[in-house]
């Protein structure tokens, strides 16, 4: 499994992507590395899962998933993925056929209301 990460900048509203801490925390000045921000303050950090969804996208902590089909006009059930073993294992026993990734619990929160 490719160990990747992605952050979310909680001064800008913004997600970051990057394939590595190091592109996400640090900046190169004339071949030195200086953080670029306050890690603890600033962002949060999310880790790829290691799975994909049913179209292909990458799981990530904090993303908002759906599992099954929407029968009947029942509403789906929204998981959030966050790093716990059941979870995971929820993940992994869950044919990648029907998990969906939906947003995620800073730019979509409002997917969580009532779930």
């Amino acid at each position: 499994m490719v160990i990747k990460f992605r952050a979310w900048d909680k001064k800008k509203k913004d997600m970051l992507n990057g394939q590595t801490l190091e592109e996400l925390l640090l900046t190169s000045v004339n071949g030195n590395f200086k953080p670029k921000t306050k890690l603890d303050k600033e962002l949060k950090i999310m880790q790829y899962t290691g799975l994909k969804d049913k179209n292909g996208k990458e799981i990530y902590e904090g993303d908002v998933v759906t599992r099954g089909r929407n029968l009947g006009g029942q509403e789906q059930e929204h998981h959030i993925v966050i790093f716990d073993y059941d979870f995971l294992s929820f993940l992994d026993r869950t044919p990648e056929n029907i998990i969906e990734v939906i947003g995620n619990i800073y730019e979509n929160s409002e997917l969580l209301d009532n779930k």
